[in-house]
């Protein structure tokens, strides 16, 4: 009976057996594959923020560099040099004033700049054009009287004027032909505003995502500084600043000179995968950032699906065991209840046997 009950569950266990084996590969195999589709999206995404950061910067160069072009373009101009002189050798004269006046605004006649100063070579304002009504700031002086000395065009940083209002300077040298080696006749300031369209290369993005978004930053002294609005936050440009030593956010590894793919915390408590890349030339960082949420969203939807699939086949295969075990167990009880039918069976026919063999001795004995 032993054998019996061996050979007959050999089977049933090898099959129970070859069930949980391909259980448990199957949910191995889903596990890495997840695994896999999180590391490759992760680098997909990873690419993406790296090349728009670095297109913004190609961008952010062009327009600095059209810019300087405008600058070039004015230092070397014969007749503005010459109405110039004209003016300071006359500043009381009306028609030059006129004359200097008109080219002025022709020549600025761009949505990026906003006022203009006219400066002799010893750094007084001789003439001004434009919207602001103020006189020109000395941080535009400074940068005039370095143009004057140096003969270079200067396109400034970023930086906040006295009122509060944002912007950049663009110094224009004006050289007397055959003054070389002497400082500048003249020096042209130009304030250009970065929410015509700095701010918009900085802040756009050119493929639809909810959560994406790049800023500017740099470093002043112990605090990273946000240049650029931002999407989420509205007029934070050089207001919102967050210590450098903070470990998690990707501004401050910006600023103490992290570059690369990094993942944090982003200025809203949010977590986020980020792209710094240092934009040349400037103390600037560009982030491109997006929501580590946008990024797994459809993975979690697999994730799910997956594990609901398991769940599906777990629960399969727990109840073909149940079955298997059911259907063994009661072939077990039939075959022990044949068996105990034949033992009985037997038992009763050596009963009979006993009985008739102990008659015929009786018989014989008479």
């Amino acid at each position: 009976m032993s054998n019996f009950s061996t050979n007959k569950n050999r089977p049933s266990w090898l099959l129970i057996v070859i069930i949980f084996v391909l259980t448990v590969s199957i949910s191995a195999l889903a596990y890495f594959y997840y695994a896999a589709q999180v590391n490759h999206t992760r680098e997909l995404f990873a690419q993406e923020l790296t090349s728009l950061a670095e297109l913004k910067i190609g961008k952010i160069n062009l327009w600095r560099a059209e810019r300087l072009v405008d600058g070039e373009r004015i230092r070397t101009d014969a007749r503005i040099s010459r109405s110039i002189e004209a003016l300071i050798n006359s500043p009381d004269d009306p028609e030059m004033l006129i004359e200097n006046r008109e080219w002025m605004k022709n020549q600025f006649n761009n949505p990026n700049y906003f006022t203009g100063y006219l400066l002799d070579g010893t750094g007084t304002t001789i003439l001004q054009v434009g919207e602001e009504k103020e006189e020109l700031g000395e941080y535009g002086k400074q940068i005039a009287l370095k143009s004057i000395l140096s003969h270079e065009i200067v396109l400034t940083d970023l930086h906040a004027a006295a009122d509060g209002s944002i912007h950049l300077d663009l110094s224009i040298p004006i050289v007397k032909p055959g003054g070389e080696n002497k400082p500048a006749l003249a020096v042209i300031v130009v304030h250009i505003d970065p929410y015509i369209t700095f701010f918009s290369l900085v802040q756009s993005w050119p493929t639809a995502r909810e959560t994406a978004e790049t800023l500017l930053v740099r470093r002043e002294g112990d605090e990273v500084v946000y240049l650029n609005e931002l999407r989420y936050q509205k007029n934070t440009a050089f207001k919102l600043r967050f210590p450098i030593t903070n470990q998690t956010l990707p501004a401050s590894m910006a600023a103490r000179g992290v570059t690369g793919i990094v993942e944090g915390i982003d200025y809203r408590g949010v977590p986020v995968i980020a792209a710094i890349v240092p934009v040349e030339g400037t103390d600037w960082k560009m982030i491109a950032k997006i929501d580590r949420s946008e990024i797994y969203a459809p993975l979690r939807s697999q994730g799910w699906t997956m594990g609901l699939t398991l769940l599906f086949l777990l629960l399969a295969g727990g109840l073909s065991l149940s079955a298997l075990w059911r259907r063994q167990s009661a072939k077990n009880y039939k075959g022990l209840f044949e068996a105990e039918l034949e033992r009985k069976t037997l038992e009763e026919r050596y009963k009979t046997l006993f009985n008739q063999a102990n008659d015929a001795i009786l018989l014989i004995d008479d």
